[in-house]
């Protein structure tokens, strides 16, 4: 459990919660350790299951990469040279992590 709330933590601190990682916490979190993560930051008229990305607050997602609907497939465009959502997030991450934080 502990590692699941570090690892969302992380991504709302990056800004990098998409709709596929909720969905994901949806399916295999408690409700109640949905709620937890959650805190107060929705409104999903009762139903925690039914909560959107766009509902939270909007830093979580400010980084993340928005699919068009016609994008291929993940699973399609590996191996053609493309680059996938992960590797912008690791350079991202690796060139925040390079410079010197101003707090």
């Amino acid at each position: 459990a502990r590692l699941i709330h570090q690892l969302f933590q992380y991504c709302c601190d990056d800004g990098v919660l998409h709709d596929s990682a909720l969905q994901t916490l949806q399916r295999t979190c408690p409700p109640a350790m949905l709620a937890n993560l959650l805190g107060s930051s929705f409104e999903a008229d009762g139903d925690i299951s039914k909560v959107k990305v766009s509902q939270l607050p909007s830093s979580w997602s400010r980084n993340a990469v928005k699919k068009s609907p016609d994008m291929k497939s993940e699973r399609n465009r590996r191996g053609r040279g493309q680059t996938n959502e992960w590797d912008r997030i690791r350079r991202w991450r690796f060139k925040r992590d390079q410079t010197p934080r101003q707090r």
